[in-house]
């Protein structure tokens, strides 16, 4: 779950990132973007599913995301999430993001 802390204008993405004990599982995500009706493109690699095509969000807008993860280890792990322009959240190269956590 995460609560968006800035306003977010149209043409940002989301990009989930688990740690290197897990992979995602292509095909299997969602997010729930409250009452906002838009249909976002999820992309997906083995190491981050992008979400993008959603529109702008209001400040303390609640996204809810379900997406299947293999853990292939029994040490913990973290999902990050990032938030930032299609570019920066595309080729990952930014030092500071919109939002991360």
């Amino acid at each position: 779950m995460i609560t968006i802390p800035y306003a977010v204008p149209n043409g940002y993405s989301i990009r989930i990132v688990p740690s290197l004990a897990s992979y995602n599982i292509p095909g299997h995500a969602y997010c729930n973007l409250e009452s906002n009706l838009y249909n976002p493109l999820y992309t997906y690699s083995t190491s981050a599913i992008i979400v993008s095509r959603f529109g702008p969000l209001t400040l303390g807008t609640v996204i809810t995301c379900n997406f299947n993860l293999y853990i292939n280890t029994l040490a913990l792990f973290r999902v990050a999430t990032y938030i930032d322009t299609d570019v920066k959240i595309t080729t990952f190269n930014s030092a500071k993001y919109l939002y991360a956590s």
